[in-house]
């Protein structure tokens, strides 16, 4: 794409519903974000959904994780979804310090129609892009969506995996295995050396990366919202009953909050987190004035 002598590279790429990623089918994601009236919970607050607004997913890569101008973005993905089934990633990349504002217009033109959004970090990609608008003289035009950072959720749904980074919860959440991936401390070399000398082909890694962190980050946000729906599909284990307890009681749903820690406390297994259901049982029946009740789940703990 090229705009009044500045360009920027552009990978599209158009998803079938009866694509997989991992062991999850694509149709199965858009059948889950039917129920985006659940994205409140997931957020833990007020969040405005247009019932009908296309889903809009951001991730960006970087030079580094420094602060400033050093900490650089120069490739990012959107990725839109319909009610259809099917997906739209589209992954772009340009020298920004020379080709900033087409970087940006792509930005603008892929996320116009969105009503709400969705990252990894809402305090990491959506500032720094909006740092971008500010380095070119242009006013931030998306602070009025919506925005949902999956990865606080992640955390409390998912932090007894080890580990919530991204790649860790697509190998161990949705069976994805990746092959031949650029690791992430090579990112910014690659680029360094397209910036050096035009040539866009180390860049080809780079942009497959962001492509399938897009894919992740919409497979588990669906799955997410099929957990904060009734509960389905059924928690794995006491830690993702934790979890969702949790999010149900950031969200004010007491009584959903209350079966997930009964659930969660009747798991023999895991003593961890049967002592933890049992303290946050506890902390709720205490909190609805059952005061007896509360110091029998004690004297359990």
């Amino acid at each position: 794409m090229e705009d009044g002598g500045t360009r920027c590279v552009i990978v599209e790429r158009e998803y079938a519903p009866t694509e997989c990623h991992g062991a999850i089918r694509l149709r199965d994601c858009a059948e889950a974000v039917r129920g985006r009236h659940q994205l409140p919970v997931l957020a833990g607050r007020a969040f405005a959904c247009l019932p009908d607004a296309p889903l809009v997913f951001l991730d960006i890569e970087t030079t580094g994780l420094a602060g400033g101008r050093a900490r650089t973005p120069f490739s990012s993905g959107v990725e839109s979804s319909t009610m259809r089934g099917s997906a739209r990633g589209r992954c772009s990349c340009a020298d920004t310090a020379r080709n900033g504002r087409c970087w940006l217009r792509c930005r603008h033109t892929w996320m116009t129609p969105a009503r709400s959004s969705r990252s990894t970090g809402k305090t990491f990609d959506v500032p720094i892009i909006e740092t971008r608008y500010l380095f070119n003289r242009l006013s931030f035009p998306f602070g009025h969506l919506p925005h949902l950072d999956m990865l606080h959720t992640a955390r409390r749904l998912w932090r007894r995996e080890g580990s919530c980074a991204l790649q860790a919860l697509e190998q161990a959440l949705l069976g994805v295995t990746r092959e031949g991936d650029v690791p992430g401390a090579e990112i910014p070399s690659r680029y360094l050396q397209y910036v050096r000398t035009g040539d866009v082909r180390p860049l080809a890694p780079v942009l497959q990366h962001n492509r399938l962190d897009l894919l992740s980050l919409a497979v588990l946000t669906a799955r997410a919202i099929c957990m904060a729906e009734e509960g389905r599909p059924r928690p794995r284990d006491a830690g993702e009953r934790l979890g969702l307890g949790g999010l149900y009681d950031r969200a004010g749903l007491q009584a959903r909050a209350m079966e997930c820690y009964v659930s969660a406390a009747g798991e023999e297994v895991d003593r961890e987190a049967r002592i933890e259901a049992l303290r946050r049982l506890a902390l709720q029946l205490r909190r609805e004035r059952r005061h007896h009740e509360a110091a029998s789940v004690w004297q359990q703990c």
